[in-house]
């Protein structure tokens, strides 16, 4: 377990690894890593493209291929809107320089230092309405219960804005 912080709040990275000849479904008990307690996680797999909010300190992971790993960005649900993960920073989260929530909308700064290209989940407290980077409309999918994917393709710096 590897614990990060940064402007949008507290996570922690946890790896879960199959050392079996074949693929093998998983379960991760959060309280074996030193994960604090809360009600609810929302959690990503960036490399796997899977992500969800469980009910409690449990999170049942789909079969990992032989020798294969999941790497889940994971976060305490607090019903405020979360960046869940991505797939631009192995941290999942390290990118995002300032994080501002004002009524319904979401002003968030995202950085790498260069063009990237990739994935966000966030998790919303109501269906977006509106969701740009730089000004421009991002794609979207609903993953059900809050969560939602965004389709980046951010500059050095870029601007991300969601009205729900």
């Amino acid at each position: 377990m590897l614990e990060q912080t940064g402007p949008a709040g507290e996570w922690w990275l946890i790896a879960r690894l199959n050392w079996d000849d074949r693929p093998r479904s998983h379960s991760v008990d959060l309280r074996d890593f030193g994960v604090p307690d809360a009600p609810a996680y929302h959690w990503v797999d960036g490399w796997g493209e899977q992500a969800g909010t469980s009910s409690g300190p449990h999170i049942h992971l789909t079969a990992i291929p032989a020798h294969g790993v999941r790497l889940l960005s994971v976060r305490p649900a607090t019903g405020k809107p979360a960046w869940m993960g991505d797939t631009l920073h192995v941290s999942q989260g390290q990118v995002v320089r300032a994080w501002r929530l004002k009524g319904r909308t979401l002003h968030a700064r995202i950085g790498m230092g260069r063009p990237r290209r990739g994935r966000a989940w966030l998790w919303l407290p109501g269906e977006p309405l509106e969701a740009t980077l730089d000004q421009v409309a991002l794609s979207r999918r609903d993953l059900g219960g809050g969560a939602y994917a965004f389709d980046l393709q951010a500059q050095a710096e870029s601007d991300l804005i969601i009205r729900w």
